[in-house]
């Protein structure tokens, strides 16, 4: 009948009101606990700045970073010779067809050892090989040398009690801004649903009179 099916509507609106009632818990218990990050981000860039603390290196570490800095480079200079190390071995594969010269050798009548021809050809590629070679081995020793300073720096990071806790406070407001996105969404969907609820509800209460 009519009464019956406004009661087990008003029962399935009432759980789905239960619901949205335990989501909206959560969701201000996820607010009240991350509040302080979330609330730095409302901040200025210099506030913010005053509220990371600064590592301070001593002058063994400083000289530590110093060298990283310059292995970095290091690595960047030898990266940047690939191009013209490139271009070198599209130029050598350009030129080493011996197709042409077998042609000229046989239109002049000319006697043409094949196996000499290919080695010649070959021959042009020793030097940009030779080149390609050392490249490899400058980048394996800067990437090397990189990868032994970061190490030192990254004991002295775990190490150094201000080092850790300005990562500390990096990570706060990093899980701060993870936070504050993952809550917005949950607020969006709450307000669209109570918003369609709503209109719900007021064809309910249309029915019911």
């Amino acid at each position: 009948d009519l009464t019956g099916s406004l009661r087990e509507a008003e029962r399935l609106y009432a759980e789905k009101l239960g619901a949205a009632r335990r989501s909206d818990a959560l969701v201000r218990d996820r607010i009240d606990k991350n509040y302080a990050a979330i609330h730095a981000l409302s901040m200025s860039l210099d506030e913010i700045g005053e509220r990371i603390p600064v590592a301070t290196p001593g002058p063994e570490h400083r000289a530590v970073m110093q060298r990283l800095k310059q292995a970095l480079g290091r690595v960047a200079e030898v990266r940047a010779e690939m191009p013209a190390l490139v271009e070198r071995l599209k130029e050598c594969r350009r030129s080493d067809d011996v197709g042409p010269l077998l042609a000229t050798a046989m239109r002049e009548k000319k006697e043409v050892s094949g196996r000499a021809l290919f080695a010649s050809q070959a021959s042009r590629y020793d030097g940009v090989a030779a080149d390609a070679e050392a490249w490899v081995k400058r980048q394996a020793d800067a990437m090397d040398e990189v990868t032994k300073l970061n190490e030192e720096f990254a004991g002295w990071k775990s190490g150094n009690e201000s080092a850790r806790r300005r990562e500390q406070a990096i990570q706060d407001l990093r899980a701060g801004h993870r936070n504050y996105k993952e809550v917005s969404a949950h607020l969006d969907d709450g307000m669209k649903f109570y918003s369609e609820f709503g209109a719900v509800v007021a064809r309910f209460r249309q029915n019911c009179t």
